[in-house]
């Protein structure tokens, strides 16, 4: 058996504010190649890792285009294989009972996505998204799912990370699981533990807002070729339709806002710093502060609170005085 496990896709109909292409359409290419990968490498089915939408609601426009990615392929053609979905927490707004309200319940209730627990032929274990999926997996759960693979929309990582996630080392298995892949965490990974079972995430195919992480990276999505209870071989494929970061994101713009924020977070320190010893160094008023927000053109929300602050500071020093 062959199957393309896509890991999140991200797809809306508006294009964010840092992207300078169309970020539908370019959706729609990515959706559209991976279709046509699974079709030119005889898969049996392809799966979606969760997050195939940016938002429960991502707009008629990119809901029409994957209406039409599924339905059929470029010549016309109905695809050769199945079409299965894992549920993201995106595309749901973290509740599973909001999918037939959803944009991915569009794509399922005409028929051309299937959302299953486990698809039985191919011997996957599908793990949705719900909010206590991550403490489950880490109490045990996927013990009693003796499937193959076990396909997820959880936060498994093989190295420490910021928040609330589980290491594959301390995730339990069934005996007959040979391999985890998973969507959620957009950082490619990829471990094989002493014991034999395979964790891999893809990697997000979606970039939908600006990461240095994705700067370089190439997009790719997995083929696995097994058989029950068995990995013969896995590889990672690129996508071609996946255009560099310089050709999709505002890159200057990003730049200088980055920079801004940095500047304006070192003038809020610095304002933040002053106390009743130091306040005579602007002679007890606030046109020093204003001029240096001009020529650094620092917000006003921000100007303000450091105002805020040196009125505070010069209200101290005068009570201890008058002490």
């Amino acid at each position: 058996m062959k199957v393309v496990f896509v890991g999140d896709n991200h797809c809306h109909s508006i294009t964010p504010e840092k992207r300078k292409d169309d970020y539908a359409l370019a959706s729609y290419e990515k959706f559209l190649e991976c279709l046509n990968i699974a079709r030119d490498r005889n898969a049996d089915a392809i799966v979606f890792l969760g997050d195939i939408f940016h938002k429960m609601d991502s707009g008629s426009l990119m809901v029409n285009y994957l209406l039409k990615a599924l339905k059929e392929d470029e010549d016309g053609f109905p695809w050769p294989f199945k079409k299965y979905v894992v549920i993201g927490n995106h595309d749901v707004s973290r509740r599973l009972e909001y999918l037939p309200k959803s944009s991915l319940g569009a794509l399922v209730s005409c028929g051309f996505l299937e959302v299953q627990d486990v698809i039985e032929d191919l011997d996957i274990f599908c793990g949705h998204f719900t909010p206590e999926l991550d403490e489950e997996i880490a109490a045990g759960y996927l013990v009693h799912k003796p499937y193959t693979i076990c396909a997820l929309h959880a936060s498994i990582v093989n190295q420490k990370m910021m928040g609330h996630v589980v290491m594959f080392d301390d995730v339990q298995l069934a005996t007959k699981t040979q391999m985890v892949i998973c969507g959620h965490i957009h950082k490619p990974m990829e471990q094989v533990r002493a014991d034999g079972p395979i964790f891999v995430n893809p990697g997000n195919v979606g970039r939908y807002a600006y990461s240095k992480d994705d700067y370089d990276r190439e997009i790719k999505i997995l083929l696995v070729d097994y058989e029950i209870g068995k990995i013969n071989s896995y590889e990672y494929i690129k996508l071609k339709s996946a255009k560099p970061y310089d050709e999709t994101f505002k890159l200057e713009e990003i730049i200088e806002t980055k920079d801004k924020k940095i500047e304006q977070r070192g003038y809020v320190q610095t304002i933040s710093s002053i106390d009743a010893k130091n306040i005579l160094w602007i002679g007890d008023n606030i046109d020093h502060l204003k001029k240096v927000a001009e020529v650094k053109k620092i917000d006003d929300i921000i100007l303000n609170t450091a105002i805020e602050t040196v009125n505070e500071a010069t209200e101290e020093r005068l009570k201890k005085a008058n002490k």
